[in-house]
């Protein structure tokens, strides 16, 4: 079975957790949002995964069995199930079906602002109930991992020589099912460049020569081909933009706002951006509001996230450079506003002039991959 997602720009892969083989929710839960994050699978945020207990477990078949899904403080447990993604709520059980012998491997992860943790993995085995050819059927004795596969590389997998054992030591046969469009399977490895980006549920199965079979799933991610990386762009929202030459005309509220475009958050702790104020203004920052009264606006007032910035560099109150806060990130497609004031000290009447608004340069991509989008200018008048 494979599984189509929604991709942005390039088609890059969402972060993901991985294929269930028919799983169930034990409550009723909401299908949840795709997530838009990195194919590389880095954990931008810092997330902890999950704790699924139990993380192994050998059950008979037919028989009810959940695990439950614990921490992720704040945020929720997802998975993939046959009909989409799934969430559960920290502490809440996943049911797993048991109506067909083989393995079963379960991965989650903890989805919070905007990120996605590592992925913490169950694995169940279903065994047959009363088997009577159980002395000489094969068993799973190590079932195999998620795998990640990237659109146009060769994928080479090798299914390892201890995932099944037979009893009596009979030679097994191989087969593949489910596998993502581009790879094929010669009884032994998995090869081929995949066709596209998506999460593939592959089962295989081992025969021996008496035609006893067991089986095992495992999933495969495939990703764009792009690095999944973030496009952070700034604009400023000053409407009234005339400066008198004494108070209260002289100052202007107005807001930053920086949007991220490709869908990706960025990591954290490492987004820096600059404001600078021409000749003749002095431009201030506070830390501790979360609204502003931006001059000239029809939306008053406006939320911002001042609290989650520090200024990290002031030439003179005329340029201040800001950095975001640790732990703290920009996630995909968000918008983030930030709060200034812009005060006229000795600009002369009639002059024109410019505040300029930039997203400093990223040379290692970890907050922003294009440099073209990086600067906003916004034209001021002294009256």
């Amino acid at each position: 079975m494979r599984l189509s997602l929604q991709l942005h720009a390039y088609s890059a892969l969402t972060r993901c957790l991985g294929i269930l083989l028919g799983l169930m929710i034990a409550a009723q839960v909401s299908a949840a949002p795709i997530i838009t994050s990195a194919g590389s699978f880095s954990n931008p945020c810092g997330l902890t995964p999950p704790t699924v207990s139990p993380a192994s477990a050998t059950v008979t078949v037919g028989s009810p069995f959940s695990i439950t899904a614990t921490g992720c403080a704040g945020g929720i447990i997802q998975y993939f199930g046959s009909n989409g993604v799934y969430t559960v709520a920290p502490g809440g059980t996943i049911s797993v079906p048991t109506s067909a012998t083989g393995t079963i491997v379960i991965p989650t992860a903890c989805s919070k602002s905007g990120c996605l943790s590592d992925i913490a993995e169950a694995v169940i085995t279903v065994a047959p109930a009363g088997d009577p050819n159980a002395a000489q059927r094969p068993f799973v004795s190590t079932p195999i991992g998620t795998q990640n596969a990237t659109v146009g590389s060769n994928f080479t997998f090798i299914i390892p020589a201890n995932t099944f054992t037979d009893p009596n030591n009979n030679p097994l046969t191989l087969t593949a099912a489910g596998l993502p469009d581009g790879l094929t399977f010669n009884g032994l490895v998995i090869t081929g460049p995949p066709a596209s980006p998506g999460i593939s549920q592959v089962t295989i199965t081992a025969t021996n020569s008496l035609g006893l079979a067991i089986n095992t799933t495992f999933t495969i991610i495939v990703s764009g081909a792009a690095p999944a990386q973030s496009d952070l762009t700034p604009t400023i929202d000053l409407p009234q933009a005339n400066f008198a030459a004494t108070s209260p005309n002289n100052s202007r509220d107005f807001v930053v706002e920086i949007a991220e475009l490709d869908g990706f958050a960025t990591s954290t702790g490492n987004v820096i951006f600059t404001v600078t104020a021409p000749t003749g203004y002095s431009i201030s920052f506070s830390n501790s509001i979360t609204s502003i009264n931006v001059s000239g606006g029809l939306t008053n007032p406006v939320a911002v996230d001042n609290t989650k910035w520090s200024v990290t560099n002031n030439a003179q109150n005329q340029q201040l450079t800001l950095t975001i806060n640790g732990g703290e990130a920009i996630a995909g497609f968000a918008k983030v506003k930030i709060g200034f004031t812009l005060t006229r000290t000795s600009a002369n009447s009639g002059s024109t002039s410019n505040i300029v608004v930039n997203v400093n340069d990223d040379a290692t991509n970890t907050y922003d991959n294009n440099s073209a989008n990086n600067i906003y200018s916004r034209i001021i008048s002294g009256l």
